[in-house]
């Protein structure tokens, strides 16, 4: 809530405060933050990778494992009172599994990055199909996660693969984005089972840019795909083709920008609108604007204001033309 009552006005959504890795907690995996994330007994062998795979959770172990997060929901629905919708969230798959196998990830690393996405990558290609077996489970605890946080309050809910951009896109098209669907599917299954309106759901899969990749993503089950800052919102309309009538876009800024002065803030600001204009984009097809990743620790507080001021500024310039 503390984002919403210091822009008050800016913001038109909300998002829980939470963590990716609760699955992985979920499934009895010990993490620490140091500063990063650390799995100080990574998945290492096949054996332990056949157990985790053999792990029970039920629907109503899970609830009783991550009801923190759900009550977290319910009370900042409550507080929100419907005034901007609030999002949920979970790690996709394959991203879960990155962590999981190699111990870390970004600034917490056991190794150097490369190291440690190298060991996620051998898996998926040396043992395809135990780990194969994982992702699917993985996409079962994804799909139960983000059922509950619907149930609990949450009004749209995203799915982010933080590290597809890792992969081959032999790789990706094997290992992440079947896992990508099956999350869709399974969670639209969980809703109508449960009597539940279904809700929109946003897939980020950063790095995944290729055009026929942003055309996979665009038909994989989401309402909204979701940009990072190294593609043209103007490219990604191209690529998608008639699929961009079908589907909004969230992003892109740099996150980086951030750490600039407020007018380099508002400058790329215009350059983002000028570009989703060019392709085409703005005014007709719905678009969430957004940075392209997290915000980066360091960012002055009244940075993000400039930054949601400037698109307030655009968006009117563009309704009102």
């Amino acid at each position: 809530m503390q984002p919403i009552k210091r822009y008050e006005g800016l913001l038109d959504g909300a998002i829980i405060f939470s963590d990716i890795l609760v699955i992985p907690q979920a499934l009895e995996m010990e993490v620490i933050m140091n500063p990063g994330p650390i799995f100080p007994n990574p998945i290492s062998s096949k054996e332990q990778m056949e157990e985790m795979i053999n792990k029970k959770i039920s629907p109503e172990e899970l609830k009783e494992k991550l009801n923190y997060v759900y009550e977290a929901i319910k009370l900042t629905t409550l507080e929100l009172q419907n005034r901007i919708p609030l999002f949920g969230f979970v790690g996709a798959p394959w991203t879960l599994f990155a962590y999981m196998t190699s111990g870390g990830g970004g600034s917490g690393l056991n190794a150097s990055k490369a190291t440690s996405f190298d060991t996620a990558k051998n898996w998926i290609q040396v043992h395809p199909e135990l780990s194969a077996r994982l992702l699917e489970k993985l996409a079962h605890v994804c799909a139960l996660h983000l059922v509950n946080q619907i149930e609990a309050g949450c009004q749209i809910v995203q799915v982010f693969d933080s590290w597809a951009g890792e992969l081959s896109d032999y790789d990706f098209e094997h290992f992440s984005l079947p896992y990508l669907r099956r999350v869709s599917t399974l969670v639209k299954e969980g809703l109508r089972q449960a009597n539940i309106h279904p809700v929109p759901m946003v897939v980020f899969a950063k790095g995944a840019n290729l055009p026929h990749q942003l055309q996979q993503l665009a038909s994989s089950g989401y309402s909204t795909v979701s940009l990072d800052w190294k593609v043209r919102p103007a490219y990604a309309i191209e690529a998608l083709g008639s699929l961009s009538n079908s589907i909004a876009l969230q992003g892109n800024l740099d996150p980086a920008v951030l750490h600039t002065d407020h007018q380099t803030i508002k400058k790329y600001v215009r350059l983002m609108f000028a570009n989703q204009e060019a392709g085409g984009f703005l005014p007709h097809l719905p678009h969430i604007t957004n940075l392209g990743h997290g915000i980066t620790p360091g960012v002055d507080p009244e940075a993000m204001r400039t930054f949601l001021e400037a698109v307030h500024e655009e968006s009117t310039k563009i309704r009102q033309s």
